[in-house]
């Protein structure tokens, strides 16, 4: 995970990596290097200190997923600041001072809900707005109309930011809470208005990402299929 800085005003040179534990989803974690020798704490200056979390938060596959919480112990590490108070309790709690930080590699997932398809109609948009939601809170600035394509019959298949009319929104809870789901309004005319069948994907070639930066999973590719009829019934 890189660098970790000790921040506190401190006088005493002596500041090891004992000072500190280290737990990932609540399990002690040895902070030692890939050789097995305790890592080693630098001091930038007086205030600070560094050390490197890389060997224990990662390993030859890449980063290791959890929620690690990086603790500094004052009980025996003889800190002080410079009036001599010993340091690293939080000044509300009296708690050892900490910090959480949160690892994630898994690459995001998302599905289509169904399409509603108005009743046949001869002329006019027939599909109206589609849904798609995501497994993970998605960075809203890499979903754009660029990464949906749209297969119409014929086929032809065409990247939904080179269909006017077309719209994507991102939506909200009742609280105003933004949500990992878009919605895609294909109610423009000219979409949907031929009759046969439809496909709408995400494209390979998609910029999505969580707000981890993994790329979005998709693989089978998500899509949602519907079909569309120009012809209404006739009574007798």
């Amino acid at each position: 995970d890189g660098d970790r800085i000790a921040d506190g005003n401190m006088t005493n040179d002596g500041v090891t990596i004992d000072d500190f534990t280290l737990t990932r989803d609540g399990a002690d974690v040895p902070l030692v290097d890939a050789a097995g020798d305790p890592l080693a704490v630098s001091r930038d200056d007086d205030d600070h200190f560094r050390f490197d979390l890389t060997d224990v938060t990662s390993n030859m596959a890449g980063p290791i997923e959890g929620v690690y919480v990086l603790t500094f112990n004052p009980a025996g590490s003889g800190v002080t600041d410079q009036a001599g108070n010993p340091v690293g309790l939080d000044p509300d709690t009296e708690e050892p001072l900490g910090a959480t930080f949160t690892i994630d590699t898994t690459p995001p997932d998302g599905a289509f809900d169904d399409i509603v398809v108005a009743p046949a109609i001869a002329i006019g948009p027939n599909a109206g707005t589609a849904t798609v939601t995501f497994d993970a809170d998605i960075d809203a600035s890499t979903v754009t109309l660029a990464d949906f394509e749209l297969t119409q019959p014929g086929p032809t298949t065409t990247s939904l930011d080179m269909l006017m009319g077309v719209t994507l929104t991102q939506n909200m809870d009742e609280d105003s809470n933004l949500l990992p789901q878009f919605s895609i309004d294909l109610s423009a005319m000219g979409i949907t208005d031929v009759a046969g069948s439809y496909l709408l994907a995400i494209t390979g070639g998609n910029t999505i990402t969580d707000l981890a930066g993994n790329a979005l999973d998709n693989m089978p590719v998500v899509s949602v299929a519907f079909d569309v009829e120009t012809t209404a019934p006739t009574t007798d």
